[in-house]
């Protein structure tokens, strides 16, 4: 049997030779190999057991056996036969591989109270699982979608525009016919307003390059640079640190003797500014 499997749900079908359904019910259900925990593998999706995540390598370590057939990584497999002779339940499927079809030979076995599958010719233990004792599916995709989040690079988290509050937001930043960000002009102290680009940032007065990027200075969420920023036809070096403290919010903390960290907020990006028609009489 192919080591790697995945099923998207239980099915209810009917087997072809009832007879044999009271000795087939022992294999039926879902099951893991190699030692890895239900959790990791299974989810409860309302009763049903699903894969947890289809596309995690834990995926490879489960299969499902029900009334329907066995399906694994590479196919869907229903089973139209089978036979039990002492121990042993062999099954013939047949599976869905993309456009084709092909006949797989299965065997399952119980040995001193062990459940056992074969595989690359040799039988190995497996572990059964129960659907009340899985999380449910809503659970597992939020720690999903949390753990991505978490995995954004820094740069990434904070990349964008941002203003000191939804006010500035409104009336700070212009979109050139390009498409880049730039900030409108001067703004009323305290106010602030930051672009944050792939290798540069621009503030009120100020355009900077970087120099130089340290990655995670104090972890996942904060961004640290070395810029080269040019400022009323003067040069000079500045380092930027931008912690993410979630997807609209960040502070920052402003190279200076004694910084004082500002928090920002997350800014919508502008339309482009609508071309002038020629010959159009200005206000």
């Amino acid at each position: 049997m192919v080591a790697s499997v995945r099923l998207v749900a239980l099915a209810a079908l009917t087997l072809a030779a009832p007879a044999k359904a009271d000795e087939m019910l022992a294999v039926y259900g879902a099951w893991t190999m190699g030692g890895a925990a239900c959790n990791q593998v299974f989810a409860n999706d309302r009763g049903r057991i699903v894969f947890a995540q289809p596309d995690n390598a834990a995926a490879s370590a489960g299969f499902i056996v029900d009334r329907s057939g066995v399906s694994n990584a590479d196919s869907i497999c229903k089973v139209r036969e089978f036979t039990v002779r002492e121990n042993v339940v062999s099954f013939t499927g047949r599976c869905a591989l993309g456009r084709r079809t092909k006949r797989q030979p299965f065997q399952m076995r119980e040995l001193n109270g062990r459940f056992q599958v074969k595989v690359g010719g040799e039988f190995v233990d497996m572990n059964r699982c129960r659907v009340e004792d899985l999380r449910d599916i809503a659970e597992v995709r939020a720690d999903r979608e949390r753990r991505a989040r978490e995995n954004v690079p820094p740069l990434e988290r904070v990349k964008g525009l941002w203003a000191s509050s939804p006010e500035v937001c409104a009336s700070a930043f212009r979109r050139g016919a390009g498409g880049e960000f730039t900030i409108a002009g001067p703004l009323p102290d305290p106010a602030m307003a930051l672009v944050v680009g792939e290798d540069k940032i621009a503030t009120p007065g100020s355009e900077c390059v970087a120099q130089q990027v340290l990655r995670n200075p104090r972890g996942g969420r904060d961004f640290q640079a070395t810029y080269l920023c040019t400022a009323e036809g003067r040069e000079f070096a500045t380092t930027e640190t931008l912690s993410a403290i979630d997807g609209e919010v960040m502070e920052r903390v402003p190279s200076a003797r004694n910084p004082v960290p500002q928090r920002l907020v997350r800014c919508a990006e502008p339309s482009a500014e609508p071309p002038r028609r020629q010959g159009a009489a200005r206000p």
